[in-house]
């Protein structure tokens, strides 16, 4: 493997801040957490490389690039109480709890929400909770947030998560169906009003476990 100081500041350079990556405390929180704790033993070699590492069971850890420029566009504030939808390794979690007040991260598989919590637990990380479960049938009222990520592609936006979503808050979300999805931030507005901000073209896997299950259009 690759020496991982300089391979994580070359990570930033080269791959993150080229994507319109500019704020300071982003691209210092990314090169500073040691990125490869969170990647499987058998890639090591793809650490800090410009592509999804699979995670088991059909997973995949989100590339450097697209982590950076999602936490750049929320502009999280130390204030804010999260909600994810898709712990994978944990990565995106740790690095979102360093930027907010409180993580809620949700995920589908016990082994991977097992090992995300040690992950972040032996990191001595304190302000978040992870999870087990399908977040349409976890998310059923209860308190809502300032920032919602789904980490997997949807066609439509669940109406159990969105609704989530305060008020003034903002929710990520990949649109769409392969060859072509659309990232996306949603601002709500009110109750009933809500803004679309379209970023850039990506293809990502797809949230699983949302079948059948109610959306809302925009």
């Amino acid at each position: 493997m690759l020496d991982p100081k300089p391979a994580r500041s070359n990570m930033v350079e080269q791959q993150i801040r080229p994507w319109h990556v500019l704020d300071a405390k982003i691209l210092q929180l990314i090169e500073q957490v040691r990125r490869e704790d969170f990647v499987p033993a058998s890639y090591q070699q793809v650490a800090f490389a410009d592509t999804q590492i699979p995670l088991g069971h059909g997973q995949f850890m989100l590339s450097p690039a697209f982590i950076g420029r999602i936490l750049a566009e929320l502009q999280i504030q130390p204030q804010n109480n999260v909600l994810e939808i898709g712990t994978g390794s944990g990565y995106l979690t740790f690095l979102l709890a360093k930027l907010a007040r409180f993580v809620t991260s949700i995920e589908l598989y016990q082994p991977l929400a097992t090992q995300a919590n040690s992950r972040l637990t032996n990191l001595k990380q304190r302000n978040f909770e992870i999870i087990h479960g399908n977040a349409v049938e976890v998310l059923r009222g209860g308190k809502s947030f300032d920032i919602v990520l789904i980490t997997g592609s949807v066609q439509q936006l669940p109406k159990n998560i969105i609704n989530q979503t305060k008020p003034g808050g903002k929710l990520f979300a990949v649109i769409g169906t392969k060859p072509i999805m659309q990232a996306c931030i949603f601002t709500r507005i009110n109750e009933e009003t809500w803004s679309k901000n379209c970023l850039f073209e990506t293809v990502i896997p797809p949230l699983e476990g949302i079948e059948n299950v109610a959306t809302f259009e925009f």
